[in-house]
């Protein structure tokens, strides 16, 4: 006869709640002919989640994950992991048995170059990045300027992939399809070439790289990879020696681009509230006047950003393509104009220099006997703003 029956007390209590926390997502990647496609196309896809800038991507080979890889995979602990390669039956039965997502998935679609072709399948849904905005507008830091501008792509994607890397731009930017953004903020698009009939006025129209970041200084302007960061709780992975740097990573390779990505999940979560690591292409690093615009949107824009100060006690300067002494014009530019230390320019070696400090007891934070278990239930919002998955918090 149990406990219920008799009438007798339990021994222990079980109390549950709910939060809203962000779905964790990991992406295996390979170093295809494919893979710079693909890393457009998951960058896309993370900025338009809430918390899809902390989205771990792993690289493979031949399917087989490393050992450094697979333990940072075991301690972000994902709620789905996607891959655009074939892994081995023993690597699917070690994700199964050990990490246990709620989905496991092999990327199927025909590959092509676009987006939407590369564009993950997953099922479980999580919160849009546009849902932090009506918080960001509510809750504004005393004397803090609000943010008038969201920077959305219009008809232009920049070959350099700067833009897109390091703010997001894939924003439906009609105002008849997102009238509930319109409300907030009004669109900022980068447009090749001036629009006619677009619906969006000429002023808030830019062409060109540095005139967005001419403007970005002079207007608080938010952006997708911005509020995709924003406002996470507190409940990311231990690492034992977070990062407090900004993070400048030079060059266009598949090692260089993936470093940037996963370099900021090292930053404490509190602490990742704007820029915490930015890419420059390689062509870039040489144009004096684009280096002299950038320095000063750094200057600008590094300090404060809509939602919370950001400021970086010191700047790393990183490449896997561009040898040490090829960045020494530029860490010189930064240390003459920036009001923090900037480090000697540092090589990478390969995709693991970016893996954070673990070991075997090194775990998700769980305190005082919580446990997480992610729901896939959606709950309304705003029109034109997708909200969806609640996390259910049992705490014994």
């Amino acid at each position: 006869m149990g406990a219920f029956d008799t009438g007798h007390s339990l021994t222990r209590h079980l109390g549950i709640f709910s939060r809203t926390r962000p779905i964790r997502i990991a992406f295996i990647l390979e170093d295809d002919g494919e893979s710079q496609h693909t890393l457009d196309s998951v960058f896309s896809y993370a900025y338009s989640l809430w918390g899809g800038k902390r989205f771990l991507i792993v690289p493979a080979v031949s399917g087989e994950i490393s050992e450094q890889y697979w333990l940072w995979l075991k301690v972000y602990d994902p709620d789905v992991v996607y891959s655009y390669c074939t892994l081995p039956d023993s690597v699917v039965e070690k994700i199964n048995g050990e990490i246990q997502p709620l989905q496991l998935t092999e990327h199927k679609v025909h590959k092509s170059h676009s987006l939407l072709g590369l564009r993950p399948a997953i099922s479980v849904h999580g919160l849009s990045s546009l849902s932090v905005l009506p918080a960001i507008a509510a809750g504004r830091l005393p004397g803090e300027e609000p943010a008038t501008k969201i920077l959305g792509f219009y008809d232009y994607r920049a070959e350099d992939r700067f833009i897109g890397d390091n703010f997001g731009g894939d924003l439906p930017l009609n105002p008849i399809t997102v009238p509930a953004l319109r409300r907030l903020v009004e669109p900022l698009a980068i447009v090749t070439s001036l629009q006619v009939g677009t619906g969006i006025a000429a002023d808030n129209q830019i062409v060109g790289v540095q005139a967005l970041l001419a403007r970005m200084c002079k207007e608080q302007t938010v952006t997708l990879a911005q509020l995709s960061g924003l406002r996470i709780p507190d409940a990311e992975p231990d690492y034992r020696r977070p990062s407090s740097a900004l993070e400048v990573v030079v060059g266009d390779t598949f090692v260089d681009r993936l470093t940037f990505w996963n370099i900021r999940l090292s930053v404490r979560v509190s602490e990742d509230r704007g820029l915490s690591a930015l890419r420059i292409p390689a062509a870039r690093v040489q144009e004096d006047d684009f280096i002299d615009t950038l320095c000063a949107f750094l200057k600008k824009m590094l300090w404060q950003l809509p939602g919370g100060w950001s400021g970086r006690p010191r700047i790393n300067v990183r490449s896997h393509s561009i040898p040490v002494g090829e960045l020494d014009k530029l860490v010189s530019c930064l240390r003459a104009q920036l009001l923090c230390p900037v480090s000697p320019p540092q090589p990478i070696s390969g995709v693991e220099t970016c893996c954070p400090q673990l070991d075997k007891s090194s775990r998700m934070r769980k305190k005082g006997g919580v446990s997480e278990f992610l729901l896939g239930a959606p709950i309304s919002g705003p029109p034109g703003i997708q909200i969806s998955a609640e996390l259910l918090v049992v705490r014994v």
